[in-house]
């Protein structure tokens, strides 16, 4: 089992809780703990499940359990399925690819805005929303701004 990057965390958690399953049948459940309010018996039934079918039930070593929705899946961080650690791969693998995706929606919103508003300084405006917004980069940020000079 690999674990995803904290970058990759950090980007893509959707939500945490008490319990979770997983895309692929694994319910995890969090450690007993008072930062929840778990039904009576309900931990403990948790652990007996995982006893009789340990592959199907997981108590996590956390007080949460952590998971990230793609498509439409859950994927529970740290399943053993790996399902998150295969999309950030997916991801890396296609990161310029991505990135180039990524950075003409940001133009196509910028063009937009210019449009709308027909001044520089508001096209400026909609990039430093989309920087705020983590679309962009700095580095794109900066590069989009310097660019719009030369364009008018």
């Amino acid at each position: 089992m690999s674990e995803v990057s904290d970058a990759f965390r950090n980007a893509f958690c959707s939500g945490g809780g008490i319990s979770a399953e997983c895309g692929c049948g694994i319910t995890h459940f969090a450690r007993e703990n008072t930062h929840y309010d778990w039904n009576v018996g309900e931990h403990a039934n948790l652990l007996e499940l995982e006893k009789a079918e340990p592959d199907k039930y997981i108590e996590s070593a956390d007080d949460s359990v952590d998971y990230l929705n793609v498509l439409g899946r859950t994927w529970v961080f740290g399943c053993p399925c790996d399902y998150g650690p295969r999309v950030e791969g997916l991801l890396w693998r296609h990161r310029e690819s991505v990135a180039e995706f990524l950075l003409d929606e940001s133009n196509a919103e910028l063009v937009k805005e210019f449009r709308v508003h027909n001044t520089v300084d508001n096209a400026k405006l909609a990039i430093d929303r989309l920087n705020k917004q983590h679309v962009i980069s700095d580095d794109a940020a900066e590069r989009l701004k310097g660019g719009l000079g030369e364009a008018v």
